[in-house]
């Protein structure tokens, strides 16, 4: 699988999170971890859902994000078809608005970028991180338009540069400013969604853009990628949930934090 090469629920912040959500929050994350067998889950989050639940989740829009896999490959059906759950899987342009949802309530879950978690937590949101997953190589891309001039990093000082304010795509590229020595202040900083992002390149009014590597074929033979994310360690992504949500359902969050688990495994 490309888009999604790592994730790891037993990770340093993902046990903090189970503690601070509470005991039984802990106790269903660890019978995950420890392996414990699905029909033992599976009742357990019975008991604590009286009637029928709605569980929804906010992915990309990338077909390799990883609820969009499950439910593709078929890894929701199996896990919650037979259970009085309806699981939707809503489409976002990226983290910060996967977030905003969360915040609103629309959402139980989301995937995003360490950026929108943290803008959240300092807004007074209440969510937990239950797991990470890291982004596979060459997700992210810096495409200049080919008649820029530009052919390095320190080529962007003093160009318009479209990017996604507050998404993992923004902060891959100041990482890649840093590297030589230039910041936000010493580019003009184009704050786009990624459709307008390819507008703006195809027009000529930006002569860079950040972009998935899934979106750069709509301006591929206008521009040139100039460097890949993964060279700059950048492409990590957190699972995020309501933590109102995840101590009145502990073990159906433990199921949903399986079901990430089994859609990055494949």
């Amino acid at each position: 699988m490309s888009g999604l090469a790592a994730c790891s629920s037993g990770t340093k912040e993902t046990q903090e999170a189970s503690k601070e959500s509470g005991a039984g929050s802990e106790t269903a994350a660890q019978s995950t971890e420890n392996g414990e067998a699905a029909d033992e889950l599976k009742a357990a989050s019975e008991t604590e859902i009286d009637g029928e639940l709605t569980i929804s989740v906010g992915d990309h829009s990338s077909d390799e994000f990883v609820w969009k896999v499950a439910l593709a490959k078929g890894f929701i059906d199996e896990e919650f078809d037979e259970d009085n759950i309806t699981f939707n899987v809503e489409t976002f342009s990226g983290g910060p608005t996967i977030y905003e949802a969360l915040a609103g309530g629309s959402l139980q879950f989301g995937i995003g970028s360490t950026d929108p978690v943290i803008n959240s937590v300092s807004n007074g949101m209440d969510i937990k991180i239950i797991s990470e997953l890291e982004v596979g190589d060459k997700n992210m891309l810096i495409a200049v338009a080919k008649d820029s001039g530009i052919t390095s990093l320190k080529d962007l000082q003093g160009k318009k540069i479209a990017c996604s304010v507050g998404t993992f795509r923004h902060n891959f590229l100041l990482t890649a400013l840093k590297t030589v020595d230039l910041t936000a202040d010493d580019i003009e900083l184009l704050n786009l969604q990624t459709s307008d992002i390819i507008t703006a390149l195809q027009a000529g009014e930006a002569e860079a853009g950040v972009l998935s590597a899934n979106n750069y074929a709509s301006v591929s033979d206008i521009s040139d990628v100039l460097v890949y994310s993964d060279d700059y360690k950048t492409n990590y992504h957190v699972v995020g949930v309501d933590n109102a949500f995840a101590q009145k359902y502990p073990y159906t969050t433990a199921r949903v934090i399986r079901l990430t688990k089994t859609a990055i495994d494949w």
